[in-house]
């Protein structure tokens, strides 16, 4: 049992004791970088700043007034979609009557009977 013991007990140590500090190491390194994430680019816009207050109803204002644009853009864009649509339909439904007027004049047709 002594010798087993001994045999046990470096390797157990050894084996977990290495992997654990590892993994704490890499965490609070992630931690650390996250922390700085948050401290870099989150927090000022959270916390008012001396020279670029944070003020939710101007964010709220901002945030409509983009939603609002993209809203017109939008709009723009089917308004335009449909006038090209019956532009597109006007000239075909024009080709389609003047081939069809040529296909029924019985003098012009090069038809064979």
């Amino acid at each position: 049992t002594g010798r087993n013991h001994s045999a046990a007990g470096p390797s157990s140590p050894g084996g977990g004791g290495d992997r654990p500090p590892t993994t704490a190491l890499s965490t609070a390194a992630l931690k650390s970088k996250s922390v700085k994430f948050v401290r870099k680019n989150v927090r000022p816009l959270l916390e008012p700043d001396a020279e670029n207050p944070f003020d939710p109803n101007v964010a709220r204002e901002n945030i409509k007034k983009g939603y609002d644009r993209s809203v017109e853009e939008m709009k723009v864009a089917a308004s335009r979609a449909k006038a090209k649509a019956e532009k597109t339909m006007e000239k075909v439904s024009e080709r389609m009557a003047s081939e069809l007027a040529y296909a029924s004049s019985p003098s012009k047709s090069p038809q064979i009977s």
